[in-house]
């Protein structure tokens, strides 16, 4: 059989340019074709999610590298052992971390442009074969309109013969076939290369996440046993270690914490700050005090009734002319005011015998503390010292402040009323 023309020979009388094969895929249907395209634009989408990944990973361990080394000029002037585990953890995620990321970013980029590569490749090839074939096609439509014009009237040339140019268009579709598979294996071989890239991705994320939990975990527990040493050596302490340690120190200059001389101290500064004048005028000094017991002492409550009972008093004898009686009750140190006070001169005075351990006072209360009763009124008072000797030097004493005082009945101006 002769050799068919080729369409290419023919160029100059069939224009088979893009727009010519173009506007015959409209119209004619198209043999066969490849999807490559489709399947290389999902991987490549898919190869740039994975970069993402890697580049907001790596964005984190570099911002927790910078954290980082942040903290260890924080704690440059507070302690040392801070400024090292933070220095360590931030050259350790520089070194060890960020590299494998670095790396694997550069292994997608070069997996995607190879990917661009092969695609473009397979498919230039695939789209050769396809525009020879649609040449032959039109060529062939070419010839069959001639055979059906030139019927009976002109001679067919050879190379024009629509058999052969259909065998030609059946070859071509062959190898169009042959090169449209060889491109799908092709691209079955790169989808499942992807299985293994994928996998070699996710274990090396792995990997920086592995060595991060290392590095973040390895200063955590650092931090842990290093906050425990502080907390065990501090429970070690006693509480009062400190304390003593300073008082031992400035010994000196501290005062002294004897507890057993407390009493005498407290005596002591009283007499030292106790002193004013007139302190030991004769006037101050009792004429007799000592403790006496209150017969029959009524005792106000509230309302008109009132309660009468018995109960010890420190009675004293002044030199100003007074009788005052102290509830034993209070404390010494306190500024006490009389229960009772009774203005001697005014007042009657009376003795069972000299065997008898009681005696009486019958006159005025004039106490601050009588506030209950807003009217003075003449009062008996029984006292009952401890012996019949103690009676006596009560009288003689009460003798005495009534011979130096005189009635208030008589004075010629009375002394303001004035707390004792």
């Amino acid at each position: 059989m002769s050799s068919i023309m080729s369409p290419d020979d023919h160029s100059q009388q069939l224009p088979l340019d893009d727009e010519r094969i173009g506007s015959h895929s409209r119209d004619e249907e198209m043999i066969l074709g490849s999807d490559s395209g489709e399947t290389f634009e999902i991987l490549l989408e898919r190869l740039n999610a994975w970069k993402h990944v890697c580049e907001y990973l790596c964005s984190y361990i570099s911002a927790t590298a910078r954290a980082q080394k942040s903290q260890s000029r924080e704690y440059e002037n507070v302690l040392k052992e801070f400024v090292k585990m933070y220095a360590a953890v931030e050259e350790n995620l520089n070194a060890n971390v960020l590299p494998i990321l670095r790396r694997l970013l550069k292994e997608i980029k070069s997996k995607a442009k190879q990917l661009k590569t092969d695609s473009s490749k397979g498919e230039n090839l695939v789209k050769k074969a396809w525009l020879a074939t649609q040449k032959h096609i039109i060529f062939l439509a070419k010839t069959t309109r001639s055979y059906d014009a030139s019927i009976g009237n002109t001679k067919i040339e050879q190379s024009y013969d629509p058999y052969l140019v259909r065998q030609a268009i059946d070859s071509r579709l062959i190898d169009q076939a042959m090169k449209e598979k060889i491109d799908k294996q092709a691209n079955e071989e790169i989808q499942e290369s992807f299985l293994w890239f994928e996998m070699h991705i996710l274990q090396t994320v792995q990997c920086v996440l592995s060595k991060l939990f290392q590095f973040m975990g390895g200063q955590f527990n650092h931090y842990h046993a290093m906050y425990g040493d502080i907390l065990g050596t501090a429970q070690l302490i006693h509480p009062d270690l400190e304390w003593f340690s300073f008082v031992q120190r400035k010994n000196a200059a501290l005062m002294s914490l004897d507890n057993n001389n407390s009493g005498d101290e407290i005596l002591r500064r009283a007499s030292v700050y106790t002193t004013f004048p007139n302190k030991d005028h004769r006037a101050t000094i009792p004429i007799i005090e000592g403790d006496l017991l209150l017969l029959n002492h009524q005792i106000p409550t509230r309302g008109s009734a009132s309660t009468t009972t018995s109960k010890s008093g420190h009675c004293v004898v002044t030199r100003a002319g007074y009788l005052h009686c102290f509830d034993c009750r209070y404390d010494s140190h306190q500024r006490l005011i009389p229960e009772i006070s009774l203005y001697l001169a005014d007042c009657s005075v009376h003795s069972v015998d000299r065997l008898s351990m009681d005696f009486s006072v019958q006159g005025v209360n004039v106490s601050n503390r009588n506030l209950v009763h807003p009217f003075h009124m003449t009062t008996q008072y029984n006292f009952r010292a401890q012996s019949s000797d103690e009676v006596g030097k009560w009288l003689s004493a009460i003798d005495i402040a009534i011979r130096q005082m005189p009635s208030s009945l008589y004075a010629p101006a009375e002394i303001g009323d004035e707390m004792i």
